[in-house]
């Protein structure tokens, strides 16, 4: 859906592993076209297709769980996506049973994955509330270049100026 906001991707460090986080708000119910609009709810309904989706080797393990992390589940973070690829090297540390019916992150992970889903069900609650108002607006034309570089890690949100851009190459020159 165009709707969807994809938020800033984080990349977690875990024993010398990469665990990415993909945080997604889905756009509100009323903004869902045609077919779409009947099965966006999942099998499982709005608020059970909530949280987390975990993923190893591009394949999907757990789907809809907030992870034992003590977030309950509201009609207003029914919106609230995060896709999270753990490397097949960590299921030991992830408890990844052997039916792969329950998942429970490291405790090392906890505090960042904690964050990061309380700013995605943030950002869902306004969308939901909003009814389907947008929360962040992308530039999507092609010739835009902004002056600010954005980048995000450990939940900081920081911003340089782009050395690389004309404007800028033009006033250093």
């Amino acid at each position: 859906e165009d709707a969807t906001q994809q938020l800033p991707i984080e990349t977690l460090e875990y024993r010398n592993r990469a665990v990415v986080a993909s945080p997604f708000v889905l756009p509100h119910e009323s903004k869902l076209q045609g077919t779409h609009a009947g099965t966006a709810a999942g099998p499982k309904g709005w608020n059970g297709q909530q949280g987390f989706y975990v993923y190893r080797r591009d394949r999907l393990i757990s789907a809809g769980d907030w992870l034992e992390l003590r977030l309950g589940r509201d009609d207003a973070f029914n919106l609230a996506r995060i896709a999270i690829d753990v490397p097949a090297e960590l299921d030991d540390e992830w408890s990844l049973n052997v039916n792969k019916t329950s998942v429970r992150p490291p405790h090392a992970l906890v505090r960042d994955l904690k964050r990061i889903a309380e700013d995605t069900r943030k950002r869902a609650k306004r969308v939901f509330t909003a009814r389907g108002g947008v929360v962040q607006k992308r530039t999507t034309h092609p010739n835009v270049v902004t002056i600010w570089k954005q980048t995000k890690r450990h939940g900081e949100v920081r911003f340089s100026i782009d050395r690389n851009h004309p404007l800028v190459r033009a006033a250093l020159d």
